[in-house]
């Protein structure tokens, strides 16, 4: 019996090697190509999450205020804002109505006062009362989501993060509603690849 075990615990740590020399094969041969790099071996470009980012910001500058205003909208353009501050926070949600209304695994929100956005067009969003604690913006023109505002929340907008023009400091700091999270997404993948343009 002993000797079986062995037998088998030797087949299993070869295949095991293998497949690890494979999987660094294939890692080099993919960083080697322009365009196709691993995720595991990206850098990380935002380290810090929105609410100590905005501390650092009222450290420095004795207020939370962006050096230039950042823009976003929706995809035809008909919603069009700007912002002055970073978010308070921003959060990945996998609830299903969130799944729902982006399409995706989640969406990224992210929360601002609103004193804080400056709206320059707004020609054609409508509200949605998706459940009893919040109401969704969305464009009626092109269908993208804009907005969630919870009913205990007054003051705070949550925009869909996707619509900021560029970049504002901060990242993320978690992932919420993971219990309801779509069966195919692991939030825990590495292994990717990752195309700057196309796939």
């Amino acid at each position: 019996v002993l000797a079986h075990a062995a037998g088998f615990l030797s087949v299993a740590m070869g295949l095991a090697l293998s497949s690890l020399l494979r999987t660094l094969a294939l890692a080099q041969t993919l960083l080697q190509k322009p365009g196709r790099i691993l995720a595991v071996a990206d850098p990380v470009e935002c380290l810090v999450p929105c609410g100590a980012f905005r501390q650092q910001l009222k450290q420095h500058t004795g207020r939370y205020q962006l050096p230039q205003p950042l823009g976003g909208g929706c995809l035809c353009g008909a919603l069009r804002f700007r912002v002055h501050e970073p978010p308070m926070r921003m959060m990945h949600c996998h609830c299903s109505m969130c799944r729902r209304q982006g399409g995706g695994a989640f969406i990224t929100w992210a929360a601002y006062s609103d004193s804080a956005i400056e709206l320059v067009r707004n020609s054609s969003s409508r509200l949605y009362n998706s459940s009893h604690f919040a109401n969704r913006r969305f464009c009626a023109r092109c269908g993208s989501t804009l907005a969630l505002n919870y009913i205990d929340q007054p003051g705070t907008t949550w925009l869909a993060a996707g619509m900021l023009d560029g970049d504002v400091g901060c990242c993320p700091d978690s992932h919420i509603m993971l219990n309801y999270k779509a069966p195919w997404y692991d939030v825990t993948e590495h292994v990717l690849h990752r195309f700057p343009e196309g796939g």
